[in-house]
């Protein structure tokens, strides 16, 4: 199904984990779903986030698959295959962190790890229909997580229950608090552009449900997500770049960060 990269067999306890190969496991290679990287020296520690997992009476399984370069919203590796939808295998899995999501939805694992820069927990968790959560940027340590520098990457799980995802939170960020919600939730639509069939299958999806939404418009969102994409494609090409040198990385993502080299200094401060 390609979403283990890599088998592990670290720790031990009830829970089953895996990690996407962006997290440093000591003695592995971490690759990042990218043949530019087979070479890497193995990591010479775990990150503080696979640190705190085997403190917490868990087993890690393997490391996941991903977008090459956790640079793509699809999921699809052009390197060493895609991860399967399991729900949905006409579909693409989502990405970046495609191989973590997919290995919930087929349970094997009963939470993974993924990051998130500009949506790679979020996309991915919606097209394998599991749940994800991005953590609010620097509450969940990146010491070990590559690329080693970020202005927006964050760590966090995916799992097939929100009570899994707390207890996951629990495990990585031991100051995590699960709080109950002490009134009636409020849901609302960002107004964005999408396709037809996309807004068809949430409003389906809504009534299903029997929620009731408002439909917003946030002011200054699409200068908001320039800006992201701005400080995005620098930062990756600063981290990456040397690498469109080996003539190794998949087209689509060698694509990516050739354009992404055009991004300037002034624009990352503007933005």
């Amino acid at each position: 199904m390609n979403i283990i990269s890599q088998s592990v067999q670290k720790g031990s306890g009830k829970l089953k984990v895996m990690v996407k190969d962006t997290i440093d496991i000591q003695g592995l290679k971490t690759i990042a779903g990218s043949k530019a990287l087979l070479e890497v020296e193995p990591a010479h520690d775990d990150a503080e986030v696979v640190k705190n997992i085997l403190k917490a009476d868990c087993e890690i399984i393997g490391k996941t698959n991903l977008h090459e370069l956790a640079f793509g919203i699809t999921g699809i590796n052009h390197a060493f295959g895609t991860p399967i939808n399991p729900k949905y295998p006409e579909l693409i899995p989502g990405g970046s962190s495609s191989g973590s999501a997919a290995a919930v939805a087929a349970k094997q694992a009963d939470f993974t790890l993924g990051t998130d820069t500009g949506g790679s927990i979020r996309m991915p968790a919606a097209c394998c229909g599991v749940f994800g959560l991005k953590p609010t940027f620097g509450r969940v340590s990146r010491e070990g997580v590559y690329p080693p520098s970020s202005s927006l990457d964050c760590v966090g799980p995916f799992a097939n229950s929100v009570e899994m995802i707390e207890k996951a939170m629990q495990i990585i960020d031991p100051t995590f608090k699960p709080a109950e919600c002490t009134r009636t939730p409020k849901l609302a639509l960002l107004n964005v552009k999408a396709d037809e069939v996309v807004w068809n299958c949430i409003y389906q999806a809504l009534q299903k449900a029997n929620l009731e939404t408002v439909l917003e418009k946030v002011e200054h969102f699409e200068a908001a997500y320039d800006a992201g994409m701005q400080i995005i494609n620098y930062e990756n090409w600063q981290a990456f770049g040397e690498l469109t040198q080996t003539g190794l990385i998949g087209s689509d993502v060698n694509n990516r960060l050739l354009k992404a080299a055009q991004t300037t200094l002034e624009q990352v401060k503007q933005a």
